[in-house]
């Protein structure tokens, strides 16, 4: 027996809650080590969204909060190997 039951974030909603911060989901993926084709499939419905993204989506919207995830995942992020580039990234699109 599941100690939780709970509702989970749709893909709409998710897509929605993205559109609020104004984060691509390429951003998303990023700061929080996930694949962007993963999240895509969030968006679209062909996977459910998982349970800590709702939590994280309104975490985000406190202030200050998504420029300092943003500044946290560019220090950890070594290298994007899609990109074949160092990071960091506060120079880039994802600056906060």
């Amino acid at each position: 027996m599941k100690r939780f039951e709970r509702d989970r974030m749709s893909g709409k909603d998710f897509a929605a809650a993205l559109a609020h911060l104004e984060m691509k989901p390429g951003a998303f993926a990023r700061i929080f080590g996930a694949e962007i084709k993963r999240v895509d499939e969030w968006i679209s419905g062909k996977e459910p969204v998982p349970h800590w993204v709702p939590v994280v989506a309104d975490l985000l919207r406190m202030p200050g909060a998504l420029g300092r995830a943003r500044q946290v995942a560019a220090e950890m992020i070594l290298r994007d190997n899609l990109r074949g580039e160092d990071a960091p990234y506060l120079e880039k699109d994802e600056t906060p």
